[in-house]
């Protein structure tokens, strides 16, 4: 009930100073209460709606009721927050570790069954490169 008396409130002021921007006549039962600030009646009456009873109510609504439920909003904000990040980081973890475990598979079944077989190949043709450079000779041929 009190936040919809503080929105009256609110859009009653609101009014007041588009009557006055206006140049509409003072829209209050109460008269301009503020000395005068300055010569021109516009800001006179600008300056008379923080003295109104309704921006009383309304100064002291955002004092005591609505600051502390903003504090409370951002509060569970922040809590929501750290938790998601908690559970994100927990799943980046596992997405990690299913990671590393592809990467173990795939050089368990394909990378070192493909270096071995690779090896035995190269061990071969390294035994029949090294026979056929044997078959020449080394010796140094005399010159003519």
């Amino acid at each position: 009930m009190a936040i919809v008396r503080h929105f009256e409130n609110m859009r009653t002021l609101l009014q007041g100073y588009n009557d006055i921007v206006a140049g509409d006549p003072w829209p209050f039962s109460t008269s301009v209460i503020t000395p005068a600030v300055d010569s021109d009646t516009t800001t006179n009456e600008k300056f008379s709606l923080f003295i109104l009873p309704q921006a009383e109510e309304v100064a002291t609504m955002e004092d005591i009721y609505i600051k502390y439920n903003y504090r409370s909003l951002v509060e569970s904000f922040r809590v929501s927050l750290n938790e998601q990040f908690s559970s994100l980081k927990t799943v980046r973890l596992i997405i990690f570790i299913i990671f590393l475990l592809e990467i173990l598979v795939i050089y368990l079944f394909i990378w070192a069954p493909a270096v071995s077989t690779l090896n035995t190949k190269v061990t071969i043709e390294f035994f029949f490169l090294k026979e056929l450079i044997f078959i020449f000779s080394f010796t140094k041929q005399k010159e003519c």
